[in-house]
């Protein structure tokens, strides 16, 4: 499990460049993962590739470029040594001021897991040059991160993953859903990503429908 103390470390070693409050919620939860001993594969753009839970080398480590690349949308792989190196995709999507977090393990493709963050909750909008005073309740996003996501990777609670009341940025079929669902584009082909349900903007989908039925969707 993470620490605040171990997940600011993560964050003053590696000196991101923030563009917005959601990017520092975001690569606090990504500093989460990395203080809990997970490696970090992959990130960016090429995190949305298709496949990547199964195609994304686990003997490569990589840094932290272009993590940000996509405005609101986020995308990390990583795994874990303790764990069989099994690969873990974690997505980020920015709604509202909130960002919504989802986590799949490689062979759990039913087993997902939630997070939402009220960003404003957690970081300054104008916390200076110095990391420590660009975040705030830092201990609370992090244990809300051990309970939600680190603790059911491990294995040592329940998931709740896609809740009817929350939105989940994973789709398990295209047009299939559990719950509610997010349009998702790629950014420079506007195409749909693999893993997501899209339908160009501004559509969006509504309803609750029961898992194997086609989405509604509607025009706002």
């Amino acid at each position: 499990m993470a620490s605040k103390q171990s997940v600011m470390l993560v964050i003053r070693a590696a000196r991101p460049s923030f563009r917005n409050c959601q990017d520092k919620a975001a690569f606090a939860v990504h500093a989460a993962f990395m203080a809990a001993g997970y490696i970090l594969h992959l990130t960016g753009l090429p995190a949305f590739e298709d496949g990547v839970l199964s195609s994304c080398p686990v003997a490569d480590e990589v840094g932290m470029e272009n993590w940000n690349e996509v405005e609101d949308y986020y995308a990390f792989v990583y795994s874990h040594p303790q764990q069989g190196c099994k690969r873990v995709l974690m997505k980020g999507l920015v709604l509202n001021k909130k960002l919504f977090v989802d986590v799949l393990k490689e062979g759990d493709s039913e087993e997902l897991h939630h997070l939402e963050v009220d960003t404003m909750e957690y970081v300054e909008n104008d916390g200076g040059t110095s990391y420590g005073s660009q975040f705030k309740n830092l201990a609370k996003l992090v244990a809300d991160v051990n309970k939600e996501l680190l603790s059911k990777l491990n294995g040592s609670s329940v998931s709740t993953a896609n809740s009817p009341s929350q939105p989940t940025v994973f789709s398990t079929t295209n047009n299939i859903s559990l719950g509610y669902q997010i349009p998702y584009p790629c950014p420079q082909c506007l195409r749909p990503l693999p893993v997501f349900t899209w339908l160009p903007n501004p559509w969006c989908f509504i309803g609750r429908p029961a898992a194997g039925t086609m989405l509604e969707y509607a025009v706002l």
